[in-house]
């Protein structure tokens, strides 16, 4: 930990001051060190990326462990050379001048409005009375007979 202190130190030590007196604090000193250390372009070029996460991918894809196996596979097939588990969606653009569309508007707007609307009357509604409904009714009966057979196997 105390290499770590002592590197950040003497980064801060190498890092310009801004001239304004509101980055002057050791917090602002610190920051600007760390954007200092890593504000290198350590990759050449996109593709230089994506060729080691896609090698990355597969040398975890035989790591032993069933659960990144399948999730390295999973990103592996993810990739647009394999597009395995992307969904496609095909998009056909027809291009028409604008004197045709106004044409086609101008047709399906005057189709709307010369359509003939039927009338509707309103409804009238009568009340129905309902009874009410019994979801289960036992009978004394029934329940006498289930007292008597229950008492039957008792001796």
């Amino acid at each position: 930990m105390q290499t770590a202190t002592t590197e950040t130190e003497n980064n801060l030590a190498n890092v310009p001051l801004p001239p304004s007196n509101l980055y002057s604090t050791a917090t602002a000193m610190k920051l600007a060190a760390i954007l200092s250390e890593y504000d290198k372009q350590v990759v050449q070029d996109s593709f230089q990326l994506r060729t080691y996460i896609t090698n990355k991918l597969i040398f975890l894809s035989d790591s032993g462990d069933p659960k990144t196996e399948l999730r390295a596979l999973e990103l592996l097939g993810k990739t647009s050379d394999v597009g395995l588990f992307i969904d496609k969606s095909e998009v056909t653009v027809v291009h028409t001048s604008s004197s045709v569309l106004g044409e086609t508007l101008k047709n399906k707007i005057q189709n709307i409005l010369s359509r003939k609307y039927a009338v509707v009357e309103e409804a009238v509604f009568e009340e129905v009375p309902r009874e009410p409904i019994t979801l289960y009714a036992a009978d004394e009966d029934d329940e006498d007979e289930d007292e008597d057979e229950d008492s039957e196997g008792v001796c």
